[in-house]
């Protein structure tokens, strides 16, 4: 039955190329007319190809499949002298350098390149370390000379550029932690800022906040927050607000009052709502209007109109709009009490007189 075996394979193997080099020493050969084409211990030729095993200073313990012509060849090898490191590498014994490796029909399916240890899948394209190839676009994985990471996909306008810890996306010059030159979309999701587990500072749409609605964007802060400006590194704050729903604009000393503001305010119009009683009590019956000579020497005695705030009071603690304007009409309307009093006694010396 062995010898059945032999002679089959002798008799394939003589088919194909004509005759098996079998030496007393040197090189073994299969499928080889010349015993010179055996130029490795064991070769076994396939039409213009041979497999051959290698056991050479270079490499150790080895499998080389290669080209008879141009003397190239896939290795596997499990140790080289000139490249120590187990694995399977492409080899030009030739002119004895390393080569690139494709894997693939056509060299476009997955190419090793040796020169920069690049990668290249469904492209020949290897200007990266990883390259990848579509049908409309290709992209880049690479590190580059100035330490830099990029992340191409076919435009360098859609790159992705890691830059010694600065992350760019649309930008090849990233000059901070995350440089985004293009629209930002979170999708309803806040953005925080400061680390992780504190959710109480950050910037984010809300349909309602605080059960109002909003529908917009709200910034918000533990303690309260800021709208300021930065000019060189002085900053100055134009508005804050804090935890109680204080708000001041141009000063942080809003000192119980709801809205502070150091400057002038300007507007078409102001309503205020009052928690005061209108002035209007003075026309009532039973009101105990002061005469005239009550009035005078209030005057005389403190300077300005009884129920009204002096100055003094005034420039230490101002003026509260809405209770001013009922002070100032009770004045107003005392004051017509006044003048219809005097009419009255006008008209009655009048009378006295005619007659």
């Amino acid at each position: 039955m062995k010898k059945i075996l032999v002679g089959v394979l002798a008799l394939i193997s003589s088919s194909m190329y004509g005759q098996n080099n079998y030496p007393s020493s040197g090189n073994v050969g299969l499928g080889f007319t010349n015993p010179s084409n055996a130029s490795h211990k064991l070769s076994v030729g396939m039409y213009d190809s041979q497999i051959a095993s290698w056991s050479s200073a270079l490499f150790y313990k080895g499998i080389a499949v290669s080209h008879t012509s141009d003397k190239s060849a896939v290795v596997v090898s499990n140790q080289g002298a000139g490249f120590p490191v187990k694995g399977i590498f492409a080899y030009d014994y030739g002119t004895s350098q390393y080569i690139d490796l494709y894997v693939g029909w056509g060299g476009n399916d997955v190419f090793l390149s040796y020169d920069g240890g690049r990668v290249s899948i469904g492209t020949t394209i290897n200007s990266a370390t990883l390259n990848i190839g579509g049908t409309e676009f290709t992209s880049h994985f690479y590190h580059g000379t100035n330490e830099n990471t990029y992340i191409r996909p076919g435009k360098s306008s859609g790159s992705v550029i890691m830059d010694k810890g600065n992350v760019g996306i649309g930008t090849t010059i990233p000059s901070a932690k995350l440089d985004v030159h293009g629209d930002v979309r979170t999708n309803n999701f806040p953005i925080y800022f400061k680390g992780a587990g504190d959710n109480n500072h950050g910037l984010g749409y809300f349909s309602t906040h605080s059960g109002e609605t909003i529908d917009g964007p709200v910034l918000f802060g533990y303690s309260g927050g800021a709208l300021a400006t930065n000019q060189g590194g002085t900053t100055n704050n134009a508005l804050i607000w804090k935890a109680n729903g204080e708000v001041g604009i141009g000063t942080d000393k809003t000192s119980g009052f709801k809205l502070s503001v150091a400057g002038k305010v300007r507007a078409e119009e102001i309503e205020i709502s009052l928690s005061t009683t209108w002035a209007d009590y003075v026309f009532a019956k039973d009101y105990q209007l002061n005469s005239l000579e009550e009035v005078s020497s209030f005057i005389e005695k403190n300077n300005h109109l009884p129920n009204v705030p002096s100055a003094k009071e005034v420039e230490e603690n101002g003026i509260n709009l809405g209770e001013m304007d009922a002070i100032l009409l009770r004045k107003i309307e005392e004051l017509t009490l006044y003048v219809i009093e005097q009419d009255k006694k006008i008209k009655d010396l009048e009378k006295a007189v005619s007659k």
